[in-house]
This record gives C-alpha cells, structure tokens and sequence, in this order.
C-alpha cells in the first residue's frame, strides 16, 4: 500500500473552525464591553476631570487601569493612572492648564452649590433680611 491518507489540516477541520469563530466572538465581545466601560469613564472624565473606581481584585485593578487609558484616548487628553487603597484612580494632570476648562468647572461647582443652598438654606443661619 503506497497510498498515503490525505493530510488535513487542524485548522481547516470543521470543529476547529466553529471552536476558532467562538473564541473570535468572545474576543469581540470583550472588546465591546471594555470599549463601553471606556466611553462610560470617558464621559465622567469629561464633566469633573477625575473617576474613582472600586475593585475587588488585581484583575479588576488592571482592566480598569487600562479602561481609563482608552478612555483618555478616546477623548484625546492626557491621563493617569493610580491604585489608591485598592481603587483605581484615573485623572486629567493638565485640565487646569487650559482656562475655558477651568472657567467651565468653577462654573459647575457655582451651579452645584447654588442648588445645595436653594435646596438646605444658608449654612450659617437665617438670610439677612429674615432677622426680624
């Protein structure tokens, strides 16, 4: 018998390529959900300049770390990040460099703390004019 049996590739039998298609589709879909926890961290980033995120794990700690990175790229800034008594820190080091940002944050925190004192009331006593 001078007849060989046919030599099949591993990656071309039917059960490895439906094995290759799942682990393809884990792999996107784990994209998409580090993307849109990204997007999530992107936009906190954008309205105060800093996101605190709590782990419970060395591997939460690294794929958070490595979200508020995208996240800095997906907003085209600078950002660092840390591990701060076991949450991770991401944070924009040069927002206050530019002065529209900074203009628009004191405008932020003026708005919060108009609303705090219409919601509670002066925090040192009755308004001037209500002494008598």
């Amino acid at each position: 018998m001078t007849d060989k049996a046919p030599v099949v590739r591993i990656e071309a039998a039917p059960t490895a390529r439906r094995a290759q298609a799942r682990n393809e589709a884990r792999r996107a879909e784990a994209k998409a959900e580090r993307t849109a926890y990204a997007h999530r961290i992107a936009e906190a980033l954008k309205r105060s300049g800093a996101v605190v995120i709590d782990c419970r794990d060395d591997a939460q700690r690294q794929e958070a770390r490595a979200a508020g990175r995208l996240a800095g790229r997906i907003r085209g800034v600078s950002v660092r990040t840390t591990v701060v008594e076991g949450r991770v820190a991401v944070f924009e080091p040069d927002r206050s460099a530019n002065p529209l940002q900074v203009r628009l944050d004191e405008r932020r925190a003026n708005r919060a703390l108009d609303e705090a004192f219409r919601k509670a009331g002066p925090l040192t006593g009755p308004w001037p004019d209500e002494t008598r």
